[in-house]
């Protein structure tokens, strides 16, 4: 049976599977959207700073604004780091899934039409990574390859 996230099973593509695609929207997804995010949500909060996040929420008549805000860049915060890592990667890609549906509400209230691509983008690829996995290089994979190793090595006495 083909499996992507085992790579003794088919040739090339099972091999690379979906990783690069994980690696690669995990780095946009850190460095195109969260990084810059993160300062102004923490001015956002504790010094009461304007923050467009929330200006564009607010826009978008979504409420409790500063909320959904923080908890946007903190999800994406913890969905770009387990993707790098490979770790929960499923988890991550059912995390992201409300945030850029939310993002493409948004988009579309407040006439964004690029966010509303990159917003489809991140959920189709969300999509494609909770379907297949993590793919060979991963902490997922590891800890399932240590696991069935594990499981080989028991002795029943």
């Amino acid at each position: 049976m083909f499996s992507i996230n085992d790579p003794s099973k088919s040739g090339i593509a099972a091999i690379i599977g979906v990783t690069p695609l994980r690696l690669g929207a995990a780095l946009v997804l850190l460095y195109q959207h969260v990084w810059s995010q993160i300062p102004l949500a923490f001015q956002a909060l504790w010094n009461a700073k304007a923050w467009d996040m929330i200006d564009q929420l607010t826009k978008a008549g979504l409420p409790f604004a500063k909320f959904l805000a923080l908890m946007a860049v903190v999800m994406a915060t913890l969905v770009s780091v387990g993707w790098l890592l490979g770790f929960l990667t499923r988890v991550c890609a059912f995390m992201l899934m409300p945030v850029v549906l939310g993002a493409l509400i948004v988009c579309n209230r407040n006439s964004i039409p690029s966010g509303s691509e990159i917003a489809l983008l991140y959920f189709f690829i969300a999509i494609t990574v909770a379907y297949s996995g993590p793919g060979w290089l991963s902490l997922d994979a590891l800890f399932r390859r240590r696991n069935r190793s594990s499981k080989k090595l028991r002795y029943n006495f």
